[in-house]
């Protein structure tokens, strides 16, 4: 349970919420491609203070549903029913 509530504070905050993105070094910025909850709150920046609608988040969703794709993926490959 510790090691994941240190993951997820290490996402949070390489996501953007509390410092933006560009403010970050390099490595960082690189760092935070992977990172699922940058697409999430980037996309939901443009739709509700920006005010994009679909298209404008099109490739934050489909980042997102690779996501979800590749990390279901690996669940379903992963779970095996030991005997």
């Amino acid at each position: 349970m510790l090691v994941m509530w240190f993951i997820v504070v290490c996402l949070i905050l390489l996501s953007g919420l509390f410092t933006p993105v560009r403010s970050m070094p390099l490595w960082a910025q690189r760092l935070t491609l992977l990172n699922p909850c940058r697409w999430f709150i980037d996309g939901v920046r443009t739709v509700f203070v920006r005010g994009g609608g679909f298209q404008s988040i099109f490739l934050q969703v489909f980042v997102l549903s690779l996501f979800a794709i590749l990390m279901g993926g690996w669940a379903v490959v992963s779970y095996r029913k030991r005997t």
